[in-house]
């Protein structure tokens, strides 16, 4: 292989540990969550579960402007190396807590190192590709987190039953230990030292913010994408499941539906959509199939009703993963050709993109938790499919003039 293909290998193999790290946890953490001791604030077990998520999703935020500004210093591999050993650190801890806010410490210190080492590695494929392949290297990236969630799910739900969840933990961290002894072998990328000689420019961050097409992608599409994932994967179908006396072993298996559409249909839509050239269709179409998966958890109830609706989600996400990517750099690259947002990056304009569409993460746990305790499982899942329809609207509306990619023109 060439040095650039070994490095994207190496960058895969990275995120799918990390990425593993975290999936091993999905089908107990929210239980587990909810059964440590309480902090003096009454609080029903779903809200006591959705606090430590909150505090992941928090950090990992915080993390995706503060990458590039550490790599502008430090290699690549140095910082992803670092954020393993610490990550593998705060994971064989998280087993021993007492107490929530313990809880909520420690998963914050590991919400920081994902975000660090999901926005570096993706800063480091845009130094590895080009915009005719630049959606198949970051759906790498994206396929590497979901190739976790294909068995990380599953597989943590036996170990759990079988093991328990000290062992469990004890797991997750030698993924990060081994995903930091993995860093330490990728070699010095050839863009590197002039991204770290340019550095964050905050007036062209402010003017990526300003961009139209850039905002619709992120407030119409990546953040209810974010919210539906986290509200629907982390927090309902756990609970909703654990309600109807199913194991965590079952748990898994359903989360496995999202996982594995997403696998098997991802990398065909970032392919497809580098040879149109368009990438607004595959964006508006993920977020309708995103809202028509909400109605079938409702309509059929459940396993099969969740199962159907983590595959279909699945689906829809893997349509608009990719190509919403590649279209906030190719934006960035189109306006400065036409003279516009001089200075500013695609590098930039990803982290800005990853930073804003993260408060989805955030503010799923935050809402979901009263959201079920007013109106019930049904009404939470009734709430995010409203979400998603209310952006695949705005998106339809938004990008309708973007050219070569409006939704009348049709998928390729």
């Amino acid at each position: 292989p060439t040095p650039q293909a070994l490095a994207q290998t190496r960058i895969r193999l990275i995120v799918f540990l990390t990425a593993m790290s975290d999936e091993l946890l999905r089908p107990f953490f929210t239980v587990f969550a909810s059964e440590v001791q309480p902090i003096a604030i009454p609080l029903s077990p779903t809200a006591l579960a959705a606090l430590p998520v909150a505090a992941f999703m928090a950090t990992l935020t915080l993390a995706q402007p503060l990458g590039p500004v550490i790599t502008r210093h430090l290699p690549f591999r140095t910082v992803m190396a670092a954020s393993g050993l610490v990550g593998g650190l705060l994971l064989l801890a998280t087993a021993y807590v007492s107490n929530v806010g313990m809880l909520m410490a420690l998963r914050a210190g590991s919400g920081m190192i994902f975000g660090l080492q999901l926005i570096v590695a993706q800063t480091a494929i845009i130094q590895l590709t080009r915009t005719d392949n630049r959606a198949r290297g970051l759906v790498e990236v994206v396929a590497a987190i979901v190739a976790a969630g294909v068995c990380g799910p599953v597989l943590g739900g036996l170990l759990v039953d079988r093991l328990g969840v000290a062992t469990v933990f004890a797991i997750c961290g030698a993924c990060l230990l081994l995903a930091s002894v993995v860093s330490l072998r990728l070699p010095v990328l050839s863009g590197e030292s002039a991204t770290r000689a340019s550095g964050p420019n905050w007036q062209s961050m402010m003017a990526i913010l300003h961009n139209r097409q850039i905002m619709v992608v992120t407030w119409c599409v990546a953040m209810p994408a974010r919210l539906a994932a986290v509200a629907l994967l982390v927090v309902v179908t756990p609970l909703y499941l654990s309600s109807q006396g199913e194991s965590a072993t079952v748990t898994g298996r359903v989360l496995l539906g999202y996982f594995l559409v997403f696998m098997v249909t991802a990398p065909a839509v970032a392919r497809w959509s580098d040879l149109s050239g368009r990438r607004s269709p595959w964006v508006i179409w993920g977020c309708a199939l995103s809202a028509v998966a909400c109605g079938l958890m409702i309509v059929v109830g459940g396993p099969w009703g969740a199962t159907l609706c983590c595959g279909l989600l699945g689906l829809g996400q893997a349509f608009q993963s990719a190509p919403q990517l590649a279209l906030v750099t190719e934006v960035v690259t189109a306006e400065q050709t036409e003279g516009r947002l001089q200075g500013a990056t695609p590098t930039q304009a990803l982290a800005a993109f990853r930073f804003l569409e993260r408060f989805g993460s955030i503010l799923a746990p935050l809402v979901i938790a009263p959201v079920v305790g007013t109106f019930g499982m049904t009404g939470a899942i009734v709430g995010v499919g409203l979400v998603l329809a209310i952006g695949t609207v705005g998106a339809l509306v938004g990008l309708r003039h973007r050219p070569h990619s409006g939704i009348l023109h049709g998928v390729a």
